[in-house]
């Protein structure tokens, strides 16, 4: 069988994001990927990694190339209309996440792409986070028995805001570690837990009350699991981190600590190719605890396989961004379901409203069952 054509594309932005990941992880991909364009309105930073990158200085001269695949990776603010032009022009889509500022906003992209029979798809990365699926294998196996609470942390210590008035930092619409942070952890716990019924937040601003919220405590309620919580917290005063993860069953909990390694592997120039990519540290590998007297810790009627040491420990999965990509060729050359679907990537942006009007108003806000 011919090998297939790669598909051409071209970023939408270069920036910490493009650079870190979206541009080593395409051009890493280079049986399935051929990166000809990136738009840079003032600098030319992108062709000093990758020569042959032809400059574009606006999306409309992008358009108008023969790439099929566009990446936006720009401010928030900005995904929406980039995103909805590029669908417009025929061209397949990766939007960086927050997918868009408002659900509505969200659900007219997903209505244009299916309109113009174009992929589209959000780089909700950290689902192939190694402490993620480390996490998803452990509530899969069910060792834990029933789930009673459920609790996440994505905790920075960033005392003072960045020099240069970043956009992120911000106090406008897009901007704030709700949307930054917050959009992967909700997007995991959708994952791991389906929709909740109910919102309850609390979002503060702790280093300048000028600049944009910077600590978050979003509560997820399932009305058909009333025992049940999930919490999901950030902040960028905390100086020293607790766990990253803990979930309490009847049957035990498991406490993860550390973070995955794959973007600090990018940022030095690693890639999926490489000895020892998405391996977390032994010391950061997550803990079981559960009576050892259970025999559900080596073997469960689920068929989920677990490598758990004498003291509980649980090996972590590797950590796999690639597997993103990945979709995205089958997506477009195959027709298969993208990566991610607008559809959850809209749903996480309708929690972020729910959890900003929570805590405007100071109560429990229901999450709408259709939207």
């Amino acid at each position: 069988m011919a090998a297939r054509e790669p598909i051409r594309c071209g970023l939408v932005g270069y920036g910490m994001v493009s650079s870190v990941f979206h541009a080593p992880l395409i051009s890493h991909a280079r049986a399935d990927f051929h990166l000809t364009h990136v738009v840079e309105r003032s600098s030319d930073n992108a062709r000093q990694r990758y020569p042959h990158i032809l400059r574009c200085t606006s999306l409309e001269d992008l358009l108008a190339t023969d790439v099929e695949l566009v990446i936006i990776a720009t401010p928030s603010a900005s995904h929406f209309d980039n995103a909805r032009d590029a669908l417009l022009a025929g061209k397949h889509v990766v939007c960086e996440k927050p997918f868009t500022v408002t659900f509505a906003e969200a659900q007219e992209l997903d209505t244009i792409a299916c309109a113009k029979k174009k992929m589209l798809t959000v780089f909700h990365n950290r689902r192939w986070d190694a402490d993620f699926l480390t996490l998803r294998r452990v509530i899969e196996a069910g060792v834990l028995g029933e789930l009673v609470e459920f609790e996440a942390h994505y905790d920075r210590y960033r005392p003072a805001l960045k020099e240069g008035n970043v956009w992120r930092e911000r106090d406008e619409p897009g901007s704030g570690i709700l949307y930054d942070l917050g959009s992967h952890m909700i997007d995991q716990a959708l994952q791991l837990f389906g929709r909740p019924s109910a919102v309850a937040a609390d979002i503060r601003k702790q280093r300048s009350s000028d600049a944009a919220d910077d600590y978050f405590d979003v509560d997820l309620r399932y009305a058909d699991r009333p025992a049940f919580k999930v919490t999901l917290k950030a902040g960028c005063v905390v100086r020293k981190l607790g766990p990253r993860y803990v979930v309490h069953g009847v049957n035990g909990s498991f406490v993860k600590h550390g973070i995955d390694v794959q973007e600090d592997q990018l940022k030095t120039h690693g890639n999926p190719g490489m000895v020892g990519w998405g391996v977390e540290p032994e010391a950061d590998w997550g803990v079981l605890h559960v009576d050892a007297a259970d025999e559900s810790v080596t073997a469960n009627a689920s068929g989920v396989e677990l490598v758990v040491s004498e003291n509980g420990t649980v090996e972590s999965l590797h950590g796999s961004y690639q597997a993103f990509y990945a979709g995205v060729a089958s997506a477009v050359r195959d027709g298969t379901m993208p990566p991610v679907l607008a559809a959850d990537a809209a749903l996480v942006i309708m929690i972020i409203e729910l959890a900003k009007e929570s805590a405007r108003t100071g109560v429990v806000v229901p999450v709408p069952v259709v939207a």
